[in-house]
């Protein structure tokens, strides 16, 4: 990021000024939506088997999250921009649907057991509120950063490393209905809006603007 020219900078201000911005959005969201008025649920819900050890994967996700954008801050200024530009909107969309759609999911187990996982899922409930889950952020999030990643022309010359993030990414995404967190239907909601962002952000429209916004520069 010190090699970044000013502009790149100043978008990096920007794009992470939104997102803490959107975040506190999100946080006055879960405070103050305690009675959502929609219940996400599908038959499939019943069908998946509460797995807590999937309450690993769930919890890998803040790392995986969080850490390579630390990497891509200091190593490729541009992919962070646009990293961090992707979490912005993603997180804007999501807080935008809670407020107008207010939605929760009552998927929760009523006994979980006293295993050690069990425990660390019971924690999990009671730090976690069950409401604002559509669209899920564990999913929008991991499609973030794998983007971020593998358009990453420094971090996608290691196949092995690419392969990586795609397995995080979906693990991440599917520890949640494992675990109970969340409804298929906030992992497909997720996961249409991440695929919608990521066309946005790296897509055509993309390298149609970028090349009008460099001529203004010169």
């Amino acid at each position: 990021m010190f090699r970044a020219s000013r502009e790149t900078k100043k978008r990096a201000l920007i794009a992470s000024a939104l997102f803490g911005l959107f975040n506190i959005w999100f946080l006055v969201c879960e405070k103050t939506i305690i009675r959502p008025e929609y219940i996400m649920y599908l038959p499939l819900d019943s069908r998946i088997p509460f797995v807590p050890q999937f309450i690993i994967p769930y919890y890998m996700w803040h790392a995986y999250v969080s850490l390579p954008m630390v990497w891509l801050f200091f190593k490729a200024p541009e992919d962070y921009v646009r990293g961090m530009t992707f979490y912005a909107i993603a997180l804007f969309c999501a807080c935008a649907i809670y407020t107008i759609a207010p939605n929760g999911q009552r998927l929760r187990p009523h006994i979980l057991g006293n295993g050690f996982f069990e425990r660390w899922v019971a924690f999990t409930y009671s730090a976690d509120s069950p409401n604002n889950v559509a669209p899920s952020l564990h999913v929008l999030d991991s499609i973030a950063i794998h983007a971020a990643l593998v358009h990453c022309e420094k971090f996608r010359k290691h196949r092995s490393a690419v392969v990586i993030s795609s397995i995080l990414c979906v693990a991440c995404s599917i520890s949640t209905v494992f675990v109970k967190q969340h409804s298929v239907i906030d992992v497909f909601m997720g996961a249409g809006l991440g695929a919608l962002i990521w066309a946005c952000v790296y897509g055509r429209a993309y390298h149609r603007v970028k090349p009008i916004i460099e001529r203004r520069k010169i």
